[in-house]
C-alpha cells in the first residue's frame, strides 16, 4: 500500500513539474502561469506584463484573480509568431469586473490568422470606449469577441468601443 502511495505521488509531482514550468519565458514564470504543451494552453491567476512564447500555445487562460484589464493588457504578448503553425488563438477570462478603454492595444493579426476573445462572466455593464486600440487585421483575419453571464439586464457598447480596429 506505501508504495502505492509513493508511486501515485511521485507521479503527481512529475505532471505537476511538467506543467506548471513555462520554458523560455521569464514572466510567465514569474506570474506563476501553468503551461501545458501537451494541451496547448497557458493557465494564469495573474496577468503577466508580456508572453513572447504565447504562439507555442492557442490558448492563454486568465481564471477569476484576473477580473480587471489595464490599458495595454496585451501590448507585449506574440500570439501567432511567424510560423505558420498557429492559426488561432484564444484569450479567456472567468470573470471579468472591469475593462479598461484600450485594455487591447497595439495588437497585430496577421494574414490567414484567427483572435478569439472570450469573457466567461461580466460583471459590468458597458464595454468602454476606444476599448480596441491600433489593433490591425490583416486580410483573411478574423477577430471574434464574445461575452457571456452580463450580471446586467442589458450590455450597453459605448461610442467608439471597436474604432481602434483597422483593416
Amino acid at each position: 500500500m506505501s508504495l502505492f502511495i509513493l508511486l501515485f505521488h511521485l507521479l503527481f509531482i512529475c505532471n505537476h513539474i511538467t506543467n506548471a514550468h513555462c520554458p523560455d519565458d521569464q514572466d510567465l514564470q514569474d506570474h506563476h502561469c501553468v503551461c501545458s504543451p501537451a494541451d496547448h494552453f497557458v493557465l494564469c491567476s495573474s496577468l503577466p506584463n508580456q508572453c513572447r512564447t504565447c504562439s507555442r500555445y492557442k490558448a492563454i487562460l486568465f481564471d477569476e484573480k484576473v477580473n480587471i484589464l489595464p490599458v495595454d493588457a496585451f501590448r507585449f504578448y506574440d500570439f501567432f509568431g511567424s510560423d505558420d503553425k498557429n492559426v488561432l488563438f484564444k484569450i479567456q477570462f472567468a470573470h471579468i469586473n472591469t475593462l479598461s478603454s484600450k485594455s487591447f492595444s497595439r495588437i497585430n493579426i496577421t494574414r490567414d490568422r484567427t483572435l478569439e476573445i472570450q469573457i466567461v462572466k461580466y460583471s459590468y455593464s458597458v464595454l468602454p470606449t476606444r476599448l480596441f486600440e491600433n489593433v490591425e487585421i490583416q486580410s483573411k483575419s478574423k477577430l471574434n469577441i464574445e461575452v457571456f453571464n452580463v450580471t446586467s439586464p442589458i450590455l450597453m457598447i459605448k461610442q467608439n468601443a471597436f474604432n481602434g480596429i483597422k483593416f
